[in-house]
């Protein structure tokens, strides 16, 4: 009995880092995993999608809304604390991933992009990412396969070690076709 038990405790401490995850969204270019706690919008969702309801609209005119603001996902935290939303434009250069830290640091620059956070470089196995704060919000910019990814958490208030952590969760899952 005390055997079923401990089985019991050490399958529910491995099951742990799994629950807080909703699983995979496919955006076509990139997939990735999304906690449980976002609700997730995409172009692609399908017309009977449960949030479609939830949040009185249609899949088409999510894809029309997302498609109008040059987004390629956007995701709200059920309790309404934060928005995340993926965008994407072409750009020339190579990968973050093939640049050394001072030649990262320099792209931050050359895009005009903000102002650095305090760990202004987050790197996965697939990409390289630079992080840019600015007042209640945090973007994580990439460049892969000559495309500038922009991935940005706005808070409705003060924005929380939590959230920041819950941005570079979601852009260290990234996948970009390349396999982990």
């Amino acid at each position: 009995m005390k055997k079923i038990v401990l089985l019991s405790v050490v399958l529910c401490l491995l099951a742990l880092p799994l629950m807080g995850l909703a699983g995979q969204v496919d955006l076509g270019r990139l997939v990735m995993s999304v906690p449980a706690s976002l609700d997730v919008f995409t172009r692609g969702m399908r017309p009977d999608d449960p949030l479609l309801a939830i949040y009185a609209t249609t899949a088409d005119q999510v894809a029309e809304d997302l498609s109008s603001q040059g987004l390629l996902m956007k995701a709200r935290e059920i309790s309404g604390a934060f928005t995340v939303t993926l965008s994407s434009r072409s750009q020339d250069g190579p990968d973050f991933s093939s640049l050394a830290d001072d030649a990262l640091l320099a792209q931050a620059d050359e895009l005009n992009s903000g102002q650095l956070d305090t760990t202004p470089l987050l790197r996965s196995r697939q990409a390289a990412f630079l992080l840019l704060r600015g007042g209640s919000s945090l973007t994580a910019l990439t460049r892969v396969n000559g495309s500038l990814y922009r991935l940005a958490l706005k808070a409705e208030g003060q924005l929380t070690g939590s959230m920041a952590d819950t941005l570079r969760q979601l852009a260290q899952s990234m996948d970009f076709g390349r396999g982990q």
